[in-house]
């Protein structure tokens, strides 16, 4: 009875303990509660206002027809071998592009030759969507967590010191979303997840850490952007409950899938149909 009593206590002990470091590695940044305010009142246009046939996905006429329409823009930010920083998603070209290569591998001049999705878009410059944009709506910055992030990192950070629009950055990689917070605190960031549980291409670790929102302790994001087919992981549940987190959905497909993501989250990204104006 005496052995039972103490391997019992022992577990609970044990259980506490592992209760308490989940939340203390859950726990993201809650000293600015409202970062995300300025997102909230537009709807966020996933790689630009697109079509895919005649407006290809990150395109200057996509992200041109976003602002026309006062939606804000996500984008992708990656670096060239020469140092340019670009507007794309893909690590590969062959989707958008049809050349089986990886962007990261491959100069701008190189890239300047082709076109996207068969239209006479080029890959654009960031320098150029930022111009373009010039502070109408606001622009969530992923960096890409693939290719020389820590590089488009700094890149990014040092063309849009002198950016005078609204903007947020987020990534997939939760090191980028660190170096932020260390490099530029002042900037709202935010970690990009979804359910990895299943994902075949993730180590185990990535599984349970990704999905569990378990590396925010360590880059301490002001947001979570999360697939919202993904509603109801406890994880990201218990992060709005328990530290009333800024919640932002990826990717919204239908007027159907926003009302249901307006139960939980507040920041909508959306592509291929109109969204209802709130």
């Amino acid at each position: 009875m005496h052995t039972a009593l103490i391997v019992l206590i022992s577990a609970a002990s044990a259980a506490a303990l592992f209760a308490l470091a989940f939340l203390i590695l859950l726990k993201p940044n809650r000293m600015r509660e409202n970062a995300m305010k300025p997102f909230e009142d537009t709807f966020i246009a996933h790689r630009g206002y697109f079509n895919n046939e005649d407006i290809p996905e990150n395109s200057l006429p996509a992200f041109a027809l976003a602002v026309e329409n006062g939606y804000g823009i996500e984008l992708d930010v990656q670096l060239t071998t020469d140092g340019k920083l670009v507007v794309f998603h893909d690590d590969s070209l062959k989707r958008v592009c049809g050349v089986k290569k990886k962007l990261t591998d491959l100069s701008y001049d190189k890239l300047s030759d082709m076109r996207l999705l068969e239209t006479d878009c080029e890959i654009p410059l960031f320098e150029d969507v930022l111009r373009l944009v010039d502070g109408k709506v606001p622009l969530i910055v992923e960096i890409k967590a693939h290719g020389p992030f820590i590089k488009t990192s700094e890149a990014v950070a040092k063309m849009l010191d002198s950016y005078k629009g609204q903007f947020c950055i987020e990534s997939f990689n939760p090191v980028v979303v660190n170096w932020f917070k260390k490099n530029r605190p002042a900037w709202i960031r935010g970690i990009l997840a979804s359910n990895y549980l299943r994902a075949p291409k993730k180590t185990m670790a990535q599984r349970i850490l990704v999905t569990n929102l378990l590396f925010n302790a360590y880059c301490k994001p002001d947001f979570v952007a999360f697939n919202h087919e993904f509603v109801n992981s406890f994880s990201l549940k218990l992060c709005k409950k328990l530290y009333n987190c800024n919640m932002v959905a990826w990717t919204i497909r239908s007027q159907e899938e926003l009302d249901s993501a307006s139960k939980f989250f507040s920041v909508f990204i959306f592509e291929k149909f109109v969204p209802v104006k709130r």
